[in-house]
């Protein structure tokens, strides 16, 4: 699949055609990324975004602090630049000399997306359990083995997505998205410091508190898994996503709670894009 979609791509401060993009420099030293989502034109919570793309840098011990009003206005660009206004899209600080002191080659493009359909949302989506952890679960660096073996599992397009589980059977999170699970109209989610902490998480536990649902941030085995009534995934590209089945269980996709703060989530990104638009 082609990495970089769109006409041109940002590349320290220049932009650059699309056909020259090389995605090999993306696995030379450390490269630390992001990626928003565009909706008419709005970078969807875009603060959240650059302050935990700052965080990832300090995290994985890196001093560079990141320009958020340049990189803002490049954000810009990059849209005019491709007439392209709704999407995805990375960013990349990649540290190729690999020295906790040195610039990165900093990157932003478009890239392909996979959004849930209407109907995945109606009747949920699969998953598969795969035993693959993060080495470093809290940032997110682009790791080869995580990205071959979901590619090669999700070859078979029974599953949207694959659940990574721990070598002593803990779930930590979907390749690209957080996981939460109910229970007696309780909601559930693997502990922070074994998962990446997902913008869209971030919200869902705030509507959560706002509605009432209690939350139990807790480790979660494998074994556990038929004992729960539903299950959705969060994250950038698929919002509040219910789960109809993970190997062979099978959960509720229309368990009230889990449609409450899908729809309350739905709403807030609405306030946020006409807030944004008309400022």
């Amino acid at each position: 699949m082609k990495e970089c979609i769109g006409e041109k791509y940002f590349y320290n401060n220049s932009f650059v055609r699309c056909d020259n993009f090389n995605e090999n420099v993306l696995f030379k030293g450390k490269s630390i990324y992001e990626v928003l989502r565009v909706i008419d034109g709005i970078y969807l919570f875009v603060e959240d975004h650059l302050e935990r793309l700052q965080y990832f840098n300090q995290l994985a011990g890196y001093s560079y602090n990141l320009n958020r009003e340049n990189l803002l206005d490049n954000l810009k660009k990059l849209q005019t630049e491709n007439g392209i206004y709704s999407g995805n899209v990375k960013i990349v600080f990649n540290f190729y000399e690999n020295q906790k002191n040195c610039l990165p080659v900093v990157l932003a493009y478009f890239i392909q997306h996979n959004y849930p359909d209407s109907l995945q949302y109606d009747h949920g989506v699969a998953l598969l359990l795969t035993y693959i952890v993060r080495k470093n679960p809290n940032a997110k660096i682009l790791n080869k083995e995580l990205i071959k073996t979901r590619e090669k599992t999700l070859g078979n397009k029974s599953f949207f997505e694959i659940l990574l589980v721990s070598e002593k059977g803990y779930i930590t999170e979907a390749s690209k998205a957080n996981v939460f699970f109910i229970k007696n109209s309780i909601l559930y989610t693997p502990p922070s410091d074994q998962v990446l902490e997902g913008i869209t998480r971030k919200y869902v536990l705030i509507i959560s508190e706002q509605l009432g649902i209690p939350v139990r941030v807790e480790k979660i085995h494998k074994n556990e898994l038929e004992h729960f009534e539903g299950c959705f995934l969060t994250g950038t590209s698929p919002k509040v996503l219910p789960v109809s089945l993970i190997d062979n269980i099978n959960y509720n996709v229309k368990e009230v709670n889990i449609q409450r703060i899908k729809n309350k989530y739905n709403s807030l990104i609405i306030e946020y894009i006409k807030k944004n638009k008309y400022s």
